[in-house]
């Protein structure tokens, strides 16, 4: 039992389970992360073998039933130190919405503390998440999956439990099947009669960035002998360098 590095970079769990060893992907390819998983799961497993496998819950006073819900652990605080950390990362806009309407989706299916999520919670959620388009359904699970690796990092949330969670799987990845045509692109180009936003498009059509990659471009990033560009990406916050050929 321990941790692996596979031959993609990232580690995963190997560990004996009814008999037989099971491997379980730890989704990171930082060793200090995949170390503070794996010892959240050895807690858990501890856990589990002093606490009694029978629990007699004839007769509970009430006071007993406040006491357990006063000590289960509130999404909204912890989402929102979470969030804090995604700002220090300086994610873009569009995902920092993305995850700021998570939260308001985990309460209005009634998931308020850490301990309601398990595979049923999930379930629903999903269900929930069936009238939005399948790219908004990957985000969303994404956004959540990033949320409990979180919390279990903090030591909130069991590593056990969110192995034993199924999250759904979708084929769909997002990339366009088809692209516009050369010819297309020629007719196009014939119907447009302003010469500025042509240059845009052509600039676009060369380069294959995204459009506002290209708003930020400057003159001073082509270097014309070579036929290259450098495209400063907003999503990574880095340069790249792409080459350009004139039609």
């Amino acid at each position: 039992m321990g941790i692996y590095l596979r031959e993609n970079g990232i580690y995963y769990l190997k560990a004996r389970v009814e008999g037989k060893y099971k491997r379980v992907s730890l989704e990171t390819s930082d060793r200090s992360i995949a170390q503070e998983i794996y010892n959240a799961y050895l807690i858990d497993k501890l856990k589990s073998k002093l606490i009694p496998s029978k629990v007699i819950v004839q007769n509970v006073p009430h006071e007993e039933i406040a006491k357990e819900i006063i000590n289960k652990t509130k999404i909204k605080p912890l989402y929102q130190e979470y969030m804090e950390s995604c700002k220090l990362r300086d994610l873009v806009p569009s995902t920092m919405w993305y995850k700021e309407i998570l939260l308001e989706e985990l309460t209005a299916n009634k998931i308020l503390y850490l301990e309601d999520i398990n595979q049923k919670s999930i379930n629903s959620l999903l269900q929930f998440w069936t009238r939005e388009k399948p790219s908004c359904i990957r985000k969303q699970t994404a956004n959540l999956k990033a949320f409990l690796n979180y919390c279990i990092k903090s030591q909130k949330f069991s590593f056990a439990t969110y192995h034993s969670i199924t999250f759904p799987k979708l084929i769909d990845t997002g990339i366009r099947e088809t692209i516009i045509t050369e010819s297309d692109y020629k007719y196009m180009q014939k119907a447009i009669k302003d010469n500025d936003f042509l240059l845009y498009l052509d600039t676009l059509w060369e380069v294959g960035c995204r459009p506002n990659e290209i708003v930020s471009l400057q003159k001073s990033d082509i270097d014309f002998y070579k036929g290259t560009a450098k495209i400063y990406q907003n999503k990574t916050k880095k340069h790249k360098t792409v080459y350009c050929f004139p039609s």
